[in-house]
């Protein structure tokens, strides 16, 4: 997935001009930037995706990664997505993918600090 963001960040421009027509002149100017931001989504979306699935599928743990989720969505993502979209920063589109990094890089960050903590272990099934 850094692979993945390494390529989103530098080749954002290219892969516009593959996907947008030349007429859409808006899309491009609006997306690369979020695409770029996209980019340091990758390695926290993956340490949140691969763990979480760890935890929840492999060791029985559900209560945690459920909470750390829902925390994350309901206390950082949403009011952060409000704040920078709405009316005190308006930052649009880049707003709104700034509060998904965010979210990403404390849902990965929480799932990393329950799987190294290892009291998943411990779950009885």
């Amino acid at each position: 997935m850094t692979l993945m963001g390494v390529m989103f960040y530098t080749g954002a421009p290219a892969l516009f001009a593959l996907f947008v027509n030349a007429e859409e002149a808006s899309v491009p100017e609006l997306g690369i930037p979020v695409l770029r931001l996209a980019a340091f989504a990758q390695p926290a979306l993956a340490a949140a995706v691969i763990l979480t699935w760890a935890l929840e599928g492999g060791a029985g743990d559900t209560r945690w990664p459920l909470a750390y989720s829902l925390a994350s969505m309901l206390l950082v993502q949403i009011p952060l997505a409000y704040a920078l979209t709405g009316p005190w920063l308006a930052l649009g589109l880049y707003g709104a993918w700034l509060a998904l990094l965010a979210d990403a890089c404390l849902r990965g960050l929480a799932a990393a600090l329950r799987f190294a903590y290892g009291r998943w272990a411990e779950i009885r099934i």
